[in-house]
């Protein structure tokens, strides 16, 4: 399978910024309370603005190049829509303003396929598919690179907000040619966009293309293999890692791929042989990021969309019950029907080969608040904090402390998130928490409110002094010593395991964890091979702040 290459000559087709080109004299307005979709018509290089409440073309606006990728922001207010020429751009629109307007291009230096957004609407990543090595971060509303990276065959991306608490979003990257997943870092401030050299190998056959990723604070993410007819699914934790989880048969070369917006189902085109074979393939998701193959294949009128590497032909709408497809061949979008796996025959009018559709996505709820927050003290000076998130979307849980002065923030984990470990607890001091989940929306509210007193062990050796007598010369004695936590919290250290000849540690040697009135007994051997006073010493460390390190002095006389 080749791609698709349509130059447009750009004398020929220059860029209209303030009107659209012509609608039928019953136009219909963009703005409505459903929001716009937007539609790349690669064939005759012009824009389709779709009416989301009526399901009609508003406005269709010229973009030269072969338009191929589009996608809108999540709060709707601005489209993205790249160009699939050479050197390419990528033009942002106004989708406040009735028609909608073109706010100008950036520029790039390859062809540009796909374009991703961050949640918070501010910045995107576009990324090149012409077999090229142009990645570009994008401030949305200045309208201007941030930052220009030189990698791969890039084709696909998508963005997760699992580590905003680590001050960057996750790029998830599809290379083509290498046939790995490599991961970017996004700044959330300044929309810097850095490498740091990490890829995961795709377990498939290659050919990678489109990528999908499930809605705001979940950690899983979906791949199109058009070799090996199936898809590779990822999850992505809050500490940025990417885990290949497995992949999933789906059909004869699938192409393009969306997740619902609940996040409960996932809808994957197949091309087949373009004839007899085409279809969708539905995907079930449950809360826990598991996918299985529901089995329900949904034949497509007309054929599929057009076989883009990263720009997808499939969108699904915020209610999560309708899909957008294009239909490549017949200029037409259709409307397919989720629920009942049928196209409605509901179909839109819009330019000359539509290719990938952009959507905004639902309107933001804030989370709800996790419940069943535990506090205990843990090994050494630290408290474990434990709760469990009641909500799906959340993009952080932020903890907080009370220790005598108020409730203050303490740290935040990412989304998904149900531990967290305090390390910067004193001994004999009462502790407060408490937990909330956070998105763009706002914050829930809190969990119960956990309480705590922060014990240390306390080490008590016998003896600390140690003799042995009336040793003959090769004869081999033993003697024990007592480490006992005598505190209220747990001890815990370790018991050192060198000796100097002729000591030697028989047992009990190792790391220490003592519950409250729990001992150890270490037996310490002595075996002389010549006449003298022998001495040696026996090191105990602990997390007893009295006595941090104990040593135990070890004498033996052979005469």
């Amino acid at each position: 399978m080749t791609r698709r290459l349509v130059i447009a000559s750009l004398a020929l087709l220059p860029i209209v910024s303030g009107g659209p080109s012509p609608v039928p004299a019953t136009a219909t307005p963009c703005l409505n309370s459903a929001g716009v979709g937007v539609v790349g018509n690669e064939h005759d290089s012009t824009v389709s603005f779709i009416n989301l409440g009526l399901l009609q073309e508003c406005a269709r606006l010229s973009s030269p190049g072969a338009p191929l990728g589009a996608s809108v922001t999540p709060d709707g207010t601005r489209a993205l829509v790249s160009s699939f020429i050479q050197p390419g751009f990528v033009e942002v629109f106004d989708l406040t303003q009735d028609p909608p307007v073109s706010l100008g291009q950036i520029g790039f230096s390859t062809k540009t396929e796909s374009v991703c957004i961050t949640l918070d609407s501010r910045f995107a990543v576009a990324v090149d598919g012409s077999l090229a090595t142009e990645v570009q971060s994008i401030d949305i509303a200045a309208v201007v690179t941030v930052t220009t990276l030189s990698m791969g065959t890039i084709n696909g991306c998508v963005i997760s907000d699992r580590t905003l608490p680590l001050g960057y979003f996750t790029v998830v990257v599809t290379d083509y040619n290498a046939n790995v997943f490599r991961i970017l870092h996004l700044d959330a401030t300044t929309g810097v966009l850095t490498d740091p050299g990490i890829s995961v190998a795709n377990p498939s056959g290659g050919l990678l293309g489109a990528i999908a990723i499930s809605p705001r604070g979940r950690g899983l993410a979906i791949a199109t293999n058009r070799d090996s007819d199936d898809v590779t699914v990822l999850g992505i934790d809050g500490s940025g890692t990417l885990t290949v989880v497995g992949t999933i048969p789906t059909g004869d070369f699938p192409s393009a791929l969306a997740i619902a917006p609940n996040g409960e189902t996932a809808w994957i085109v197949n091309h087949g042989d373009f004839a007899t074979t085409d279809n969708i393939a539905k995907l079930a998701i449950d809360p826990s990021d598991v996918v299985t193959d529901t089995g329900v294949r949904i034949s497509i009128p007309g054929g599929p969309p057009d076989s883009f590497f990263g720009a997808s032909g499939i969108a699904v709408m915020a209610d999560s019950t309708r899909a957008l497809v294009s239909d490549h061949s017949n200029d037409l979008v259709q409307e397919l029907d989720l629920l009942n796996g049928v196209f409605t025959g509901v179909t839109i009018a819009v330019g000359d080969g539509p290719a990938q559709i952009g959507l905004p996505l639902p309107t933001q709820t804030a989370p709800a608040a996790p419940t069943g927050l535990t506090a205990s003290g843990a090994p050494g000076t630290q408290v474990s904090l434990a709760w469990t998130d009641a909500s799906g979307n959340e993009t952080a849980f932020e903890i907080e402390r009370d220790e005598g002065g108020g409730f203050a923030l303490l740290s935040t984990a990412g989304a998904g998130i149900e531990t967290f470990q305090d390390a910067t607890v004193t001994v004999n001091r009462t502790y407060s928490y408490r937990v909330r989940a956070v998105n763009e929306a706002g914050a829930s509210d809190y969990s119960n409110i956990a309480t705590v007193t922060v014990f240390a062990g306390k080490l008590v050796v016998l003896p600390v002094r140690m003799t042995f007598f009336r040793t003959s010369i090769g004869d081999f004695q033993t003697q024990t010593v007592i480490v006992q936590n005598v505190g209220q919290g747990t001890l815990t250290g370790s018991v050192a395991g060198s000796l100097s000849a002729p000591f030697s540690l028989v047992g009990g040697d190792g790391a220490l964890s003592l519950a409250p009135g729990e001992t150890r007994t270490v037996t310490i051997g002595f075996q002389p091979s010549a006449r003298g006073t022998f001495r040696s010493f026996l090191t105990i460390t602990s997390s007893d702040p009295a006595r941090s390190t104990t040593r135990v002095q070890l004498q033996g006389i052979v005469r």
